[in-house]
Order: C-alpha cells, then structure tokens, then sequence
C-alpha cells in the first residue's frame, strides 16, 4: 500500500505540491487506491461524504507524536511518502522524503522556535540518510543535500514541480472587475510569497523605496502573503529611515491570497518583485509569468536554474542593481513584451502531469506488494 502524507495540504508551498499530485494521481491511475493521511478530511483529495482513502493523522508537524504514530499505524511492506524532511524515522517500510529546500538547515538564524532547530540540524540528517529515497524539485536542492550530507546521489531523484493550469492571463475586463472589487490601483508592483526573513521583505520595501524617489510615477507596491509571527519588517525598514506615511502611501498588504484570487493578481500586475535569498524552486514567478507578467527575481539558490533567461536576475543584495531593473523594466515596453513572451513559452516545461508521472514511476519501483488490497486500520 502506498501513503502519502497530506497534513499539509491547508495553505501554499507544500500545500500546491500536495493538491496537485493527489489530483493527477487520480487521472493517471484511478485504480492505484493511494491513501491519505490527514489532520482533517479534505475535499481536494476525495469526496465527501465518504471522503474515500483519507485517514485522519492529528500529530502535529514537527511533534513527538508524528514519529511514534507511524510505526503503529503502516506496515514494513508499505510505501510512505512524506513531502517535507519530518518523516519518521522509526518506519520500517520504505519510505520517499520529498526534500523542497534546506533553508531551515542554511538559514538556521532565520528560523526560531527549537523543534525547527532540532529537525533542521541533527533530525534532517538521521531522515535523510534514513530514507529509501529523496525526492528534490531542483537540481540546486539535489547538489545542496549532497555537499551537506554527503548522500549518495543515487540515492536522490530531481523532479521540477508544475504549474497548475488554473495560473493563465485573464482578460483585462476580468482584471479590472477584480481590481475595482478589491480596491487595487490600476497600476502596481507585485510581490507573493511568505513573508519571511529568508524572503528579503525588508530589503525589498527599501529597494522599492528607493526606486521611488528616482521616479515618482513608480506604481504602488502590493505585498501579498502571510505573516511570520516572529519576522517585523516594518519595524526593520522603519529603522532604516523610511517614515510610516510612505509606507501608508505607497505599499499595500493585501495579507494571505486566495487560490481563486492569484491569477487575477497576477495578470493585474506591471511586474512581478521575487527577490528571496533562497529557494529550493520558486513557484510564485512561475505563477506571474503563466499570467503574462513580467518577473525581476533573486539570481541566488534554485531561482536561476528554474526561471533561466526568461526573469530579469538580480543580485537580492544590491539595491542599485535592483532599483535599476525595476526602472528599466518598468519604463520600457518592449522589454517588457520580450519578457511577457519569454515568460509564457517557459512554463510550459512545467507540468503537473508529468511530474506526477515521475512520482509514480518512483513508487512503484518501491512497491513490494503492487498488488496488495490491505486496508488501513
């Protein structure tokens, strides 16, 4: 039997990864009956009333109880795939890790809070040499858990993320009804995405800052994402001399996005402001350029090797480089066609059918029992 674990299919990131394979294991085998463990039933995986194949798993990420759980509940003949590094170590089937970054490991000053610290040093090594196999969505992930680890990299299996056919350029009737619903500008700058200290939210208000008093005729900026209970970038960017009515007049927290509303953000925007310090993959600028809007991101981490030519790469460090891409982007048309165009051919090689194809083909080179009809208890 195959068990994917989907505790965090509620919010973004993982939660994509999860929502999309699920629906793509249906179409490319309907018959494979995977099962799903989660915190509570989830109409994205089965349907209700039934909620068929869904398994309520109520250990918390990061808990003591998540690892004693396993053990109990699957057999030493199942497969188990986890997508994140917080698997179990006592399982004793095979078990696929899917690693996404190693940001808390690299970036351990980023991150408090001691059971993150714990699984993000010692714990992350026992799973990873504790896996059947790890699952990385860039190569730069690939290449990171091996210099850090030493993993051999046999061991280790790339398969790039998708980008769900929902993100595509909505009509500008559509985008305008949406932006007049919401209260948005006509014009503005975009940036989604956690909010996050590793996500550089501070240096990139400055940068924006900074831009606009080089032209004033710069659109707002809308930050769109979820708060980090421990990161105050406004506190951070307040110190560093911007006042409380810039910030009042110009930027836009639009909070956490909904999934319906994404495209219509997107495709509503001028450009698209990705300037992380590190990504395992980076799905947001994918998401923009889907949308048909052009992307100025981090040329750090996994971001190149995913978006390639087709963003405008900076250095997430360097204000003046940043404020003159933003300018130059912004004020010159063609640029932004040329981008807009490249943008839109690029995403194409990303396909949740095909990486969901990739999945399967891993699982069932580690299924013992293909044809096992043993149900979960």
């Amino acid at each position: 039997m195959i068990y994917l674990d989907c505790r965090l299919i509620k919010g973004s990131g993982i939660a994509t990864y999860l929502r999309n394979l699920a629906l793509c294991y249906r179409n490319h085998e309907p018959d494979l009956m995977i099962q799903y463990l989660v915190s509570s039933p989830s109409d994205e995986l089965s349907d209700p009333p039934d909620y068929q194949n869904q398994h309520i798993f109520g250990a918390n990420i990061y808990s003591l109880s998540e690892q004693l759980f396993y053990p109990k509940r699957i057999g030493k003949d199942d497969i188990l795939h986890v997508p994140h590094y917080n698997a179990p170590l006592l399982f004793s089937g095979q078990l696929i890790v899917t690693v996404h970054d190693l940001c808390h490991y690299v970036m351990k000053d980023y991150f408090t809070g001691l059971a993150k610290r714990f699984y993000a040093s010692t714990f992350m090594r026992m799973i990873l040499y504790r896996a059947s196999h790890i699952i990385t969505v860039s190569n730069f992930t690939k290449i990171e858990i091996i210099n850090n680890f030493k993993i051999n990299p046999s061991k280790i299996s790339v398969i790039h993320s998708g980008i769900d056919p929902h993100y595509y350029p909505r009509s500008s009737t559509d985008v305008q009804q949406y932006l007049n619903l919401k209260g948005l500008p006509n014009n503005y700058i975009l940036y989604v995405g956690n909010l996050k200290p590793h996500k550089n939210i501070a240096r990139m208000i400055l940068t924006y800052h900074k831009a606009k008093l080089l032209n004033d005729n710069l659109p707002k900026l809308v930050i769109c994402g979820m708060k980090d209970s421990g990161y105050d970038f406004l506190s951070e960017v307040i110190q560093d001399g911007i006042s409380n009515e810039f910030v009042r007049s110009n930027i836009i927290f639009l909070g956490y996005a909904q999934y319906d509303d994404l495209p219509y953000l997107y495709s509503g925007a001028d450009l698209l402001l990705f300037l992380s310090l590190y990504e395992g993959f980076g799905l947001p600028p994918l998401e923009a350029m889907a949308c048909g809007t052009p992307v100025i991101a981090s040329n750090t981490s996994a971001v190149p090797e995913i978006l390639e030519d087709t963003a405008v790469l900076v250095d997430p460090c360097d204000l003046n480089e940043i404020v003159s891409a933003i300018i130059e982007l912004w004020t010159t048309p063609s640029f932004q066609n040329e981008m807009i165009i490249r943008g839109l051919n690029h995403v194409k090689k990303f396909n949740w059918e095909d990486s969901a194809a990739k999945h399967l083909e891993l699982y069932h080179k580690y299924d013992l029992n293909p044809c096992d009809d043993k149900v979960f208890s």
